[in-house]
């Protein structure tokens, strides 16, 4: 049985070769078969040697009126199919590695417009995951920036986290997550000088080969070490929606929204979007932009000036 794999990630399966047929009605002939298939009466005499003469068929009759084709029938597949489309890292929000699978994401960002200058200040992040099971994986991270004033602050944030799938029912996908990052200064290794931000979320949507949606929430709690649960810290909580759009075997479109509700900030959304180019099965590169609606102390929304602009880099091995 032949298979062949579509770019889209379904397979055709060849189950079975099948002739065109005609089954003879009252008042037929040969002659007008031959002219109502587009064929001629010596293709079609020749296509049916069983009848033995021309001038006499009778109603029922089958006669073979086209030549030999083969009949597919589409299967998922196993790997690249639709129910595995969050397999396949190319900016998918609800990917996730195979068990056994490492994954990088690597983002390069900088400020463009508004009251910094183009391109003055850079960051680095990097984020390094690992399959435990099919539903269950690990990563670490970590983001190196420069500032126009300080210099360059190597490791200026550093964390790590863990992800279960909880639903897997069809298209319907389901994660729970929980992280730790440590964010600082030039010393982010001295606990003095640094925030430690523990997060929980969730996200929940559907994810087939063509396209994904799904919303997030998080809840954030940040404090100046890491398990002093008794300080009150400070809280914040995050939601939005997530999307991809596949737009050939090689180019998708991704998009997010996120409404962010800090403790003692002004409340914000952040956008962004971004193209993304499948230069191999396991690996993409992608442009995006971000940008920022807040809310001032006179409750009027404004964009923020700059704009965020990145190259990510993602591969699954």
């Amino acid at each position: 049985m032949k298979k062949t794999l579509t770019s889209l990630g379904v397979l055709l399966v060849a189950t079975s070769a099948v002739a065109a047929t005609y089954t003879v009605k009252s008042g037929d002939t040969m002659k007008k078969i031959a002219d109502a298939n587009g064929m001629s009466y010596e293709s079609l005499r020749e296509m049916n040697p069983q009848i033995s003469n021309p001038n006499l068929i009778y109603p029922g009759q089958n006669l073979t009126v086209g030549a030999e084709r083969v009949v597919y029938v589409e299967e998922a597949a196993s790997v690249s199919g639709c129910e595995a489309c969050d397999n396949v890292i190319n900016g998918n929000p609800l990917y996730r590695p195979m068990a056994g699978h490492f994954y990088s994401v690597t983002d390069i960002e900088t400020t463009v417009g508004g009251y910094s200058n183009s391109f003055d200040n850079w960051s680095l992040r990097e984020v390094f995951g690992f399959g435990i099971s099919d539903t269950l994986s690990i990563w670490l991270d970590t983001t190196a920036s420069t500032h126009k004033f300080d210099g360059f602050y190597p490791w200026s944030n550093f964390g790590g986290g863990i992800s279960a799938r909880i639903i897997d029912v069809d298209g319907w996908k389901g994660d729970i997550y929980g992280k730790l990052d440590v964010m600082g200064g030039e010393d982010w290794w001295h606990e003095d000088f640094n925030l430690y931000n523990w997060t929980a979320g969730m996200k929940f949507g559907w994810s087939e080969c063509l396209w994904t949606l799904n919303g997030l929430f998080e809840y954030d709690y940040t404090n100046t070490e890491a398990f002093n649960w008794g300080d009150k810290g400070i809280r914040g909580y995050r939601a939005g929606l997530e999307g991809q759009l596949i737009l050939t075997s090689t180019l998708n479109l991704v998009a997010n929204v996120v409404y962010e509700m800090p403790e003692y900030v002004d409340n914000a959304f952040t956008g962004m979007i971004g193209l993304n180019y499948n230069f191999a099965d396991n690996g993409y590169v992608g442009i995006y932009a971000k940008q920022v609606l807040a809310e001032d102390a006179n409750e009027d929304w404004n964009l923020a000036k700059d704009t965020v602009v990145g190259v990510q880099l993602g591969l699954d091995f």
